[in-house]
């Protein structure tokens, strides 16, 4: 018989657990399937760590990957699939807007032989008008600077068979990580689901600016040289405008007899230093993830786990 493992990253979540738990637990009994339901409490701070531990208690089919703090949500897919034993591993979140009722359909996918399975949300009840709007506008920019081309809406929310789960166990281990954009360029036969995003069951979202902008730069970054070589085009372009001020100046100065050298000097010295700081920015991204990996840091650190190796 073959085997699931669903990693479900928690962070304060203690007010949705019990819901999540139950309809997990009633969405497998309908399967003939022998499954694990691991939790990776990203260093909670409120009781998401005690509730789990009573689920462990009671239901051997839960087990528990601890942090030692937070490590971000990124890092606790990783270590779900560090720990993970099934033949497909499925990565959702604990909150309730990765439906527990689509995991049939994506473990009917892997017995069709699919190797990944994408989860595309299509809509999403709990965000407002400004995060669906930032969240398309991440895609399409992604997309047009990206050498991949990326499903829209793909979520945190998917599937993998083992075989590609032990790619991210042995390969794939920077740091700064795009998990769900790996999944779309490492090959083998996969299938996308669209799926709406239900109410947050209860709490209050992690989403901010501050984040998206964070995931879109580790995921151009990751992802891309385009923005490298974007310094090629500004720099044609700065030297252009230069051309364009100067021979400006100097058919002002023929026709009119008019010149103004310092407002010329300061144009031409203001609009180089504005190319300078962009590129210096835009360098300092690429050089920031090369020092995350040169460190050699840990993924994340695992305070105790319950019922795992």
């Amino acid at each position: 018989m073959s085997k699931l493992s669903i990693v479900a990253s928690v962070y304060n979540e203690e007010a949705s657990l019990e819901a999540f738990y139950q309809a997990m637990t009633s969405t497998m009994s309908g399967l003939s399937l022998d499954y694990e339901l691991i939790f990776v409490n990203d260093g909670s701070v409120d009781d998401s760590l005690k509730i789990i531990e009573v689920f462990a208690g009671s239901d051997p089919h839960v087990k528990l990957v601890a942090f030692s703090r937070n490590f971000g949500h990124e890092a606790a897919m990783i270590a779900g699939l560090d720990y993970a034993t099934g033949d497909y591993i499925i990565c959702m979140d604990s909150d309730m807007q990765h439906p527990p009722q689509c995991i049939p359909e994506m473990v009917g996918a892997f017995v069709d032989g699919h190797d990944i399975v994408l989860m595309a949300r299509k809509a999403n009840k709990d965000a407002g008008l400004f995060k669906n709007i930032t969240s398309g506008l991440f895609y399409y920019m992604f997309n047009k600077i990206s050498n991949d081309d990326f499903v829209p809406g793909v979520s945190d929310f998917f599937g993998m068979s083992s075989k590609v789960a032990d790619l991210f166990r042995n390969n794939f281990r920077e740091k700064s990580r795009y998990l769900r954009g790996y999944l779309q360029t490492v090959g083998f036969k996969r299938k996308i689901i669209d799926y709406e995003a239900a109410d947050r069951y209860a709490g209050e979202s992690k989403y901010s600016i501050k984040g998206l902008f964070r995931v879109f730069f580790i995921a151009v970054t990751g992802f891309s040289r385009n923005l490298l070589r974007l310094c090629y085009g500004c720099s044609i372009v700065a030297i252009l405008g230069a051309l364009g001020l100067f021979v400006a100046s100097i058919v002002r100065y023929a026709c009119f007899g008019i010149t103004s050298p310092v407002i010329n000097v300061s144009a031409v010295v203001c609009f180089f230093f504005g190319i300078q700081f962009a590129l210096t920015g835009v360098l300092g991204e690429y050089m920031y993830t090369v020092l995350g990996e040169a460190q050699g840091r840990p993924i994340y650190i695992v305070d105790k786990t319950i019922g795992l190796d």
